[in-house]
């Protein structure tokens, strides 16, 4: 699963928990749109949870194994929310996992709710007045591959000799 694939996961339970209809990918380069809107930063952490499982699978046409780690990793994902609102809306998001919509969702995605951090209020002065802003970190868990694939020996000769290169004992092995 992308960083994308998990924003657009964040991005629709953010609007159906929150009822925002502007919820957008954190830093990006663009004018910050007017009203109130929520950003989504997703790979602020990504940490494994656990060494994971190695899977190999072997093809006999193609004379190759490929080779497959799956980790399960924790992802912090960082929900800014700007304006009007913010502070009402940031809460919104600690329990919703228990949602059956938003339950579902992340079912469908192969994806986990593992809890959030405490709402903080970042509420500052911004050009000359009060802009309302809050923060809450949700961690969700889910799953990162990494394959390769090599080639097989099927066959070699093994010789083993002295110091002197006399040869001791040769051998062919042969995988079929």
């Amino acid at each position: 699963m992308t960083n994308y694939d998990i924003y657009t996961v964040m991005r629709q339970i953010v609007m159906k928990v929150t009822g925002l209809k502007q919820v957008y990918l954190a830093d990006q380069a663009v004018q910050a749109p007017s009203g109130a809107y929520a950003t989504i930063r997703v790979a602020q952490g990504v940490q494994p949870m656990a060494l994971g499982t190695v899977r190999r699978m072997y093809d006999k046409e193609k004379q190759t194994v490929t080779e497959t780690v799956s980790c399960p990793v924790r992802y912090d994902i960082p929900v800014n929310f700007y304006r009007a609102g913010a502070m009402d809306y940031a809460p919104m998001l600690i329990n919703c996992s228990r949602l059956s919509g938003v339950h579902a969702l992340l079912l469908s995605k192969r994806l986990g709710w593992a809890g959030s951090d405490p709402v903080q209020n970042l509420t500052a002065l911004q050009s000359s007045e009060q802009e309302e802003r809050a923060v809450i970190v949700v961690h969700l868990v889910g799953e990162k591959k990494v394959s390769e694939i090599v080639n097989t020996i099927e066959a070699a000769r093994i010789i083993v000799e002295d110091e002197k290169t006399n040869v001791l004992r040769d051998s062919d092995v042969d995988s079929h």
